[in-house]
């Protein structure tokens, strides 16, 4: 492995990026028919499989430190406020009785 293809893989905004699918993942809308709601969530989760696809077809040794360095400042903000909606909006469980 090059030097560049470990920087690549150890820079922090790849350990930010595996942290946002985490949460992303974690996200449950309280309320399934807010159409609103559901796009939004379904959109982000379309932005972020489109970053994981493109870091994919990426060659580690050619992308410079500073698109990550960049694309890090970017995602921090978006995990923290996915983070702060995950905390500020529990599902709530139901019991059905039947």
């Amino acid at each position: 492995m090059s030097r560049w293809t470990e920087q690549f893989n150890n820079h922090q905004f790849q350990i930010h990026l595996k942290e946002l699918n985490n949460a992303i993942d974690e996200i449950k809308l309280p309320d399934q028919t807010i159409m609103n709601d559901v796009q939004e969530l379904a959109r982000l989760k379309k932005a972020i499989t489109f970053i994981n696809e493109l870091l994919q077809a990426c060659d580690p040794e050619l992308v410079p430190s500073s698109v990550l360095d960049n694309s890090n400042n970017q995602i921090k903000p978006c995990l923290n406020n996915i983070r702060q909606f995950i905390r500020n909006h529990p599902v709530k469980s139901v019991n059905i009785i039947k």
